[in-house]
């Protein structure tokens, strides 16, 4: 198991382990809970390592190196498991394990489930939930694995609650600029791999935000003539519809470019393409007034209350 998952990760895996007995933050040394939450619990060291260690320690492999394999689904499943690995933390690991532990020859059942769990890290991501708050949201879905399920009767707790639908559609149709790099990036990619049904692959060295209404408009500019209230101007230019991905180092005096010469000489790159949709979008918009963006937020919206969709049947707008 340690030459499968690395020294690092075989620790990782007792960690892991502990979190699905205890289903709490830990407050003592790994050693001491692990001897308290996890070996109180198993009848023999025999048991410990083929009925404990070994099915959690092969599922961690599989969630880490997102290679799942069944005669269906696995790819879907394999980039959800890629989306999560995105994530700036782990703590959604412990209850993947478990279920991959329990259910993993049912592909349909966990591609059903992965989908609710990439959705539900994603809210814990964007909304910026701490790790107190992670730990006691996955603790519920830890919780919930402890009981009989299966796809006729699936994991309830994986599912977003009305409270925490309407907190991540504030936080979706707010000022997403100002979300950490980290949590800003996954949320405009995610939107652009839905844009592209999930086929496109995101590993790009550099990846910039930009907006398309600049931040400063100069006076006597198209923008100035096409934006003339600057309380508008403030409220969508931090929001989604005006946020685009780069694959380059953005050129600071490029920015403030009129639209017309902006997203040919700006946002289409040297080769005048871009490998995002989102990008392309902008690309091929014939103009963006405030009305073209009001409907794009709408649309970029409902893509994501499609995709992810516990949202689905929420109201938006």
């Amino acid at each position: 198991m340690e030459v499968e998952l690395g020294r690092s990760g075989f620790n990782d895996l007792f960690v892991y382990v502990r979190m699905i007995y205890a289903r709490e933050k830990a407050k003592r040394a790994l050693l001491e809970e692990f001897r308290s939450q996890v070996l109180s619990k198993v009848d023999s060291p025999r048991s410990l390592v083929s009925e404990v260690l070994e099915p959690y320690a092969e599922a961690l492999s599989t969630v880490r190196n997102a290679n799942y394999m069944a005669s269906s689904n696995a790819q879907d499943v394999n980039a959800l498991l890629n989306w999560l690995n995105k994530i700036d933390n782990s703590d959604w690991i412990p209850p993947a394990i478990h279920f991959l532990a329990q259910h993993k020859n049912d592909s349909v059942y966990v591609l059903w489930f992965f989908k609710r769990l990439e959705r539900l890290a994603a809210y814990l991501h964007i909304c910026s939930k701490n790790v107190n708050d992670r730990i006691e949201r996955y603790a519920e879905v830890i919780k919930g694995l402890e009981q009989s399920h299966d796809l006729n009767n699936p994991v309830v707790d994986l599912e977003l609650t009305s409270q925490e639908k309407e907190e991540m559609r504030r936080v979706l149709d707010g000022e997403i600029y100002f979300l950490t790099a980290r949590r800003r990036n996954y949320l405009i990619l995610r939107l652009d791999s839905f844009l592209t049904d999930g086929a496109a692959s995101y590993n790009h060295a550099i990846l910039t935000i930009e907006h398309v209404l600049p931040q400063t408009v100069n006076p006597n500019s198209d923008w100035e003539r096409l934006w003339p209230d600057p309380v508008l101007r403030q409220h969508w230019t931090h929001r989604l519809a005006n946020l685009v991905p780069l694959t380059f180092r953005r050129n600071v005096q490029a920015s403030n470019y009129d639209f017309a010469k902006k997203k040919t000489a700006y946002f289409g790159g040297k080769s005048q393409v871009s490998s995002f949709i989102l990008t392309s979008q902008v690309l091929s918009a014939p103009s963006w007034t405030p009305e073209y963006v009001d409907q794009r937020q709408k649309e970029l919206l409902e893509v994501l209350a499609d995709n992810w969709e516990a949202l689905r049947r929420f109201k938006w707008i």
